[in-house]
Formats: structure tokens, sequence, C-alpha cells
């Protein structure tokens, strides 16, 4: 797809920010559903489950500027979530690695990020055929 003029570039850069938005609202489900699927495998019994590494998925607003349009899918490792020395920073690390007794299913982030590249082309396909 090649824009000729500057109607057809503006018309392709809105197609490109309903594509972004979209890709963005899949991404976020992509790492919801990884960081749920952590939650089921093992159950531990050293330590309560809170469910707060599942609320860490986040989608940043898109950044439209230009001729640029970006957003940041993340987990948020922000949260006051404190486990004894365990910082939510720790926590994910852990969690993902599988290490430091922390019960689930590891590689959460490694699948999000899997999912989500085949989101993104699966929809960006979809919009610029």
């Amino acid at each position: 797809m090649v824009a000729t003029n500057m109607s057809e570039l503006n018309r392709m850069m809105n197609q490109l920010q309903a594509a972004m938005s979209e890709a963005s609202s899949l991404m976020l489900v992509d790492m919801q559903k990884e960081t749920a699927a952590f939650y089921s495998q093992g159950s531990p019994k050293m330590y309560k489950r809170t469910g707060t590494l599942g609320s860490t998925p986040k989608v940043s607003p898109l950044s439209v500027g230009g001729t640029q349009i970006s957003f940041d899918a993340y987990l948020d490792k922000s949260r006051g979530y404190r486990t004894g020395t365990f910082s939510m920073s720790d926590v994910l690390t852990n969690a993902e690695a599988h290490t430091a007794g922390i019960l689930g299913k590891p590689k959460f982030w490694a699948n999000s990020e899997k999912r989500m590249k085949k989101t993104f082309e699966k929809t960006m396909k979809r919009f610029f055929r």
C-alpha cells in the first residue's frame, strides 16, 4: 500500500490509528489470559494468593503524533504489592521463572509476548490487505 497524495496518506494514518487501537485492546486481553493462566498451576501452602499478579497487565493510551502511532503493553510493576522482601518486580520475575518458591504456571510473560505478536500481525493484516 502506497499513498500517492496527502489525502491518501491521511486516510491510511486514520486506518493505522484504528488498527493500533484495536490491537492494543486485543493485546491487553492476551496478557490478561496469560496472567490468569498463571493461577492454573500449583496450590501454595506457604503463602496466600492475592491475585495481584493478574491485575498487572496494562496498555498505555495511543500516542499519536505526525506520522507515528504507538502504545506500550506491559506489566505494571509500580503496584504497592509486597510480600516479605519481594517487590512487585521481584514477584513478576520469579513467577515468570518459577523460582523463589512461587507456584504457578511459568513463562506467562514470554507466552504473552508470543500471543501479542500474533495478535498485532493478524490485526494489521486485517486492516491493511
